[in-house]
């Protein structure tokens, strides 16, 4: 079997680092294009620091919106339900209805938790399926792959920070990984107990699903573990020691 070539690209882009990975060379621009539109649409549809943006129009009555809005709400609210609320767009995310494309929610839906991730599986969708190649998108510490990567998969680089403990893993086609971090603090109070962990790294089908187990589990502190194992997630977890502890077969 031929290896398929590969060209990447990368730059930033909604406060993040963007990178895309082509099986196809001849595909990359095409697909750099698209995945600069996608983040833009989605920037449009969910920044809240927008007063332009298309989630201001939600309301508690149900609200046409389009397909992208919809789409990142239905995936916010499966991150909560995936999370028993421990990650959610709002309190009231049982509320929230998402029927198509009309979607009842609260007017102040906060949707920036899960915004990159639900970016990365939709544009790595659709670029795998318009241009027929594989791609890998990775927007921060969220990744996804669509198609397949060769022989050895696709290669991926988790790791906090440069010449901290890292991993080289093989993410599937179609598999997505997420890290969650405390190295960006997650509160401003300074009596608060020091984070248990300093990142945590999951696998799954998804980008959306890996986010969700993954921030979960960073905030359950002594807890992680064994969640995680319950939920048979391959996950990386790094203590403030920077020990390394993985779990249900994590590809590293």
């Amino acid at each position: 079997m031929t290896e398929p070539r590969r060209a990447a690209a990368e730059w930033t882009d909604w406060g993040a680092h963007v990178r895309i990975v082509v099986t196809d060379p001849d595909r990359l621009d095409a697909a750099s294009s698209m995945l600069r539109g996608v983040v833009a649409a989605a920037d449009a549809a969910t920044n809240l620091e927008r007063p332009d943006a298309e989630v201001h129009t939600l309301g508690d009555e149900p609200r046409s919106v389009g397909p992208l809005l919809a789409q990142f709400v239905a995936d916010a609210v499966h991150v909560a339900e995936r999370t028993a609320g421990a990650v959610a767009p709002h309190p009231r995310w049982r509320e929230i209805v998402v029927d198509g494309t009309t979607v009842r929610a609260p007017s102040d839906l906060d949707l920036t938790a899960t915004g990159r991730p639900s970016t990365a599986d939709l544009a790595a969708r659709q670029i795998a399926d318009l241009l027929d190649c594989g791609v890998l998108i990775a927007i921060g510490g969220h990744v996804r792959a669509v198609g397949s990567g060769g022989r050895d998969g696709w290669q991926v680089l988790v790791r906090d920070m440069p010449g901290e403990p890292s991993s080289q893993i093989a993410l599937p086609a179609g598999g997505g990984v997420a890290t969650a971090s405390t190295l960006t603090p997650l509160h401003d109070d300074p009596a608060a107990p020091r984070p248990q962990w300093r990142t945590v790294s999951v696998v799954a089908p998804t980008c959306v699903d890996a986010h969700a187990l993954a921030t979960a589990a960073l905030r359950r502190r002594g807890g992680a573990i064994d969640w995680l194992a319950q939920k048979g997630a391959p996950a990386r977890l790094v203590d403030q020691e920077m020990r390394v502890i993985t779990l249900a077969g994590w590809p590293g």
